[in-house]
């Protein structure tokens, strides 16, 4: 499961409503919450390495990147691209097409640096 950006976090559940389950990755990058669901490593950077290594191996033209993904990848695909963005890191997606997964509650944030991107 990928994650996406809840690590942690308490407002992006009820907290009542959760089970109290901790991933090892959590534990191990000391992101415990009730909100945790999903795995705490950081997602964004090895969508940044894997692109980077598949764009110097092969030939990518940059102004053509898409991303989708559907439920949990859907639901990644928003912090994703505005962590890269305010990181610094690529890819730079022309457009992404999540499908069928939302985003958590107070998650919706858009950061300055990823506004008008993707």
């Amino acid at each position: 499961s990928w994650n996406v950006g809840h690590g942690g976090r308490s407002d992006v559940c009820r907290p009542k409503d959760t089970e109290p389950v901790q991933y090892t990755s959590c534990r191990r990058t000391n992101q415990t919450g009730p909100c945790n669901c999903y795995t705490c490593y950081d997602d964004v950077a090895f969508v940044a390495a894997v692109y980077d290594d598949i764009r110097h191996d092969l030939c990518v033209d940059e102004g053509r990147v898409f991303a989708t993904g559907a439920s949990n990848g859907a639901m990644f695909l928003y912090p994703l691209v505005a962590e890269l963005a305010e990181r610094g890191l690529g890819p730079r997606f022309k457009a992404i097409a999540p499908w069928y997964g939302a985003f958590f509650q107070h998650m919706e944030r858009v950061l300055p640096s990823a506004a008008r991107v993707s």
